[in-house]
This record gives C-alpha cells, structure tokens and sequence, in this order.
C-alpha cells in the first residue's frame, strides 16, 4: 500500500534527536499543530524547543539546510530570530526522505496592535539588513515569478476542482500580475522572509521575533511586504483598504523605515505581489490535495478567488 504522509508521533521524533549535543536528555515531545509541515513542542534537559518535520513538497528538496545557515547569520548580525539548534537530520519515512530540524522556542505573543505592527516592521528591516551581508551556498530556492505564478498555477490547474472556465480566469489573472510585476523598474532585491503575514512572529519586551523560515530566499523587498498586507486584508472583493489593515501597514512601513527605505517603485508592486502571494498559497494547496484532500480547494470557493484578487490589484497604498 502507498503512504501519502505520515504523522509521526511525539516520541518517535524525540527518538530521532536523542543523542543531539545541544538538546540533553529528552523529556517530552508532543505534536503541536498540523499544516505545510508537523511542528513539535520539545522539552530537555537544556530547555524547551520546537521541532519541525518538513513535509514533501512540489517545488522540490527542502531547503532547511540553507535555512539553518540563514538564521545562523541572522543571529550573528543580532537580528531577533528563532536560531538553530539542531539538524537537518533526515528521515526515511514510507512517502520519502523528510529532513527534521530543532529551534530555539520563543516566548511572546503574535503581533495585535498598530505598535506591535510597527515592531514587526522594525525587525524585518534588521533581517533584510543583515542579510546583505549573507555568504555561503546558494538557496535552492529564489522567490520570483516562476516560484509564485508559474509553479503554483501548474499545480491548481491539476486540481480535479479546477473546470475549464476557472482555468481560464486563472491563467488571465497570472499574465495580468506577470505583467505588472515583470514591467516594473528598479524593485529591490532582498534575502525575504517569505511568510512574514502577521503569524510568524512574537511580539515581547518591545522588540518583535522572527521564526518559521521555511519558505524564505532571495526575493523582492515588496514580496515581503505585500505578505503583511496580504495577512491582514478580509478576505472579500472590496478595492478600498479597511482603517484596521490600513493602520496597521502604515505603521508596519513606518518601523521597517526606521532601519531600511522603502522606494516609490517597491510600494507601488505590493497590490502585484499579493495577488501573485494568493496564487502561490492556491497551489501550494493544490499541491497536498494527495493528503488534504480535493475539497480543500472546493470548486465554489476558487470561484471567489479571482474577483478577490482582481479587487487587491486596485488599492491604492
């Protein structure tokens, strides 16, 4: 019979990192949550961690390996990041070889008001500061058109919940954002996060920290800032910001700005680059429906898309 994920449980991963210097003794491990990948609660003797088995993914190898090295960096430059401990350590499950590392777990609450906004913003700065100065082996990985659009919307094409009329829309709504983005001059190239939505970071003593770097690389400063936006927008056609998203992102502009500018040019693609951050999340879960199943992407669901994202690219920042 054919494995399409496996859910390991908390003891078989502490199995896997028994042994590992930085951890100690083992004492718990429980599974956390369920998503793109299984994260873990750890807890050792040397303190509490998280742990994060990476899921098979479509667009190829995981690239945690360059992502350790990546936090490794952020840290040394004093960026507030959630480092390292341990790993890549691979596992040999029944779908295939899944790589399993260890992070510092960080306490703190997500992001709620206009100034933790602006502290989020601030810390971002400092990561895409400290990543000018980033050496080593290349990301497998680069955020750009065929990694947003391109990939993505091969994978819902293949959806069984994708008809003719949906495919159509779809591919229209990709060659519009190709485009804009495409015709864009002087975007700023950065080391991106790649899911900084408002989720991936705590907030505590007034200074904000980044974890969860699975899908950051090298990218477009204004794809990193469009993911905020794109967080924070209610998820209907309404080409008119909300006061809520609205202060929140002027607020999230004005701390990245007290480390790093923001150009004209970049500002104006961040309407491109959340319709082209929704076509990736689509694909993304079109890619799992082998063990999320086809209805998550239901048909009348993706029908909604298209307008909602034909509306983002009518704001006016």
């Amino acid at each position: 019979m054919q494995t399409a994920h496996t859910i390991l449980a908390g003891e078989a991963i502490a199995q896997a990192l028994r042994g590992q210097p930085a951890l100690g003794e083992i004492e718990s491990c429980a599974l956390l949550r369920r998503g793109f990948n299984e994260v873990y609660e750890l807890r050792s003797s040397t303190g509490r961690y998280v742990a994060r088995l990476a899921a098979l993914r479509a667009r190829g190898p995981s690239n945690v390996a360059w992502e350790l090295a990546f936090l490794a960096h952020l840290e040394s430059c004093g960026a507030s990041v959630a480092g390292g401990v341990a790993g890549p350590i691979r596992l040999a499950l029944p779908e295939g070889q899944r790589d399993l590392a260890v992070f510092r777990h960080v306490e703190g609450s997500w992001p709620e008001s206009e100034e933790d906004y602006a502290l989020t913003g601030e810390e971002l700065g400092r990561i895409h500061a400290a990543g000018a100065s980033l050496d080593g082996p290349p990301s497998r990985y680069t955020i750009d058109l065929e990694h947003l659009v391109t990939h993505p919307l091969q994978w819902l094409g293949e959806s069984p919940t994708m008809d003719a009329a949906l495919v159509d829309d779809f591919h229209a709504l990709a060659q519009e954002v190709r485009k804009r983005i495409g015709d864009a001059r002087g975007l700023e190239h950065v080391t991106c996060h790649g899911d900084c939505h408002g989720g991936n970071n705590y907030i505590a003593a007034q200074r904000a920290t980044f974890f969860d770097f699975d899908d950051a690389g090298p990218g477009w400063l204004a794809y990193d800032l469009a993911v905020l936006l794109w967080g924070q927008v209610p998820r209907r056609a309404d080409p008119a910001l909300e006061a809520e998203a609205a202060g929140k992102f002027k607020q999230f502009l004005a701390g990245y700005r007290r480390v790093r500018p923001v150009a004209d040019a970049d500002l104006a693609a961040v309407p491109a680059m959340m319709v082209a951050r929704h076509i990736w999340l689509l694909g993304e879960y079109a890619s799992r429906r082998h063990h999320w199943g086809t209805q998550a992407i239901p048909t009348v669901w993706l029908r909604k898309q298209v307008p909602l994202m034909r509306s983002w690219l009518e704001l006016r920042l």
